[in-house]
Formats: structure tokens, sequence, C-alpha cells
């Protein structure tokens, strides 16, 4: 029974361990916008909010700059264009600094938690909704945001999908 339980601890601690490892970020990254270029363009999702009267279809649009992405999010309802929130990605004090300005409210930082060719997660730990965003490169045309934290109380996650389009 002895051997058993030290079996399980054992493979316990190298499974903690490897989490914590698949979680670092690449310092030589963390400061670099280059790793959020894929993110660069206009970007839709006609699905998530199809069912809602009228229908939505949520948007976002990423500039690239040297220094920077900047990006505009929203909803197209009808033939009207709704600007929601104003995004920046951008290098602070050294690290990478997801930055949201929600229409007529305060500006929220996320900070890079973690990031791979195809994946930036970003974390604001005080904050409720969202606490993490991740943004997950499917194919060059589409994409997947996961969204997740507390709201009413309670774990959520909203997953958008999102096809690159023209604007």
């Amino acid at each position: 029974m002895d051997r058993l339980f030290s079996s399980l601890l054992i493979c316990l601690l190298f499974s903690c361990a490897e989490v914590n490892i698949i979680e670092e970020i690449d310092e030589n990254n963390a400061a670099n916008v280059n790793v959020a270029s894929w993110i660069a363009g206009s970007w839709e999702d006609r699905t998530t909010f199809k069912s809602f009267s009228p229908s939505k279809i949520m948007y976002e649009k990423w500039m690239e700059y040297p220094d920077s992405l900047v990006g505009i999010g929203g909803f197209i309802i009808d033939l009207d264009t709704n600007i929601r929130e104003k995004l920046l990605l951008k290098s602070v004090n050294n690290r990478l600094v997801y930055i949201a300005r929600p229409e007529n409210e305060a500006m929220i930082s996320f900070s890079l938690k973690s990031s791979s060719k195809d994946s930036l997660v970003f974390e604001n730990k005080a904050h409720d909704f969202p606490e993490t965003i991740t943004y997950k490169k499917i194919t060059k045309d589409s994409m997947l945001i996961v969204l997740r934290g507390v709201s009413s109380e309670q774990n959520r996650e909203l997953r958008l999908s999102f096809s690159r389009v023209e604007f």
C-alpha cells in the first residue's frame, strides 16, 4: 500500500511540474509584440450571437504597428456597426500587455501569462469577467477567443469563433 501511495504521489508531483513548465512565459517573447502579429486584420464571429433578436455579428479589427497592435471590437447589428471597446497590445515594462477600454468604462489591463506560436493567454486576477483572455490561432483565417472568469458569482466561459474577413 505504501508503494502504491508513493507511486501516486510521484505521478502527481510530475504532472504538477509539467503544468508549471507549460505556463511559464518565454522571457524572450514576453515583451515582443511580434508574437501576436497573426491577430492583425479583420475578424468576425457570426455564430455566437446569431440567435439574438436582432442577430449580432461580433467583430474585432487589429492594425499592426512596429511597437504595438491597436484594435477595436464591437457588434454589427443589421447594417449598424457599434464600437464597444478599444484594444491595445503593447510592451509595458518589458511585458506584453493587453489593454481593453470598454465603452464608457475605465481601461483594464491583462498581462501575458503564457504564449506559444499559435496561442496567447492574458490574465488579470483582480478583474471579475473576464479574468483570462485566450487568443488561439486555429488556421491563418480562423481563431478562437476564450473569455474566463466570474460573472454573477459563477465561473463562466465564453468561446468566440472568429473568421478572417475583408472590411
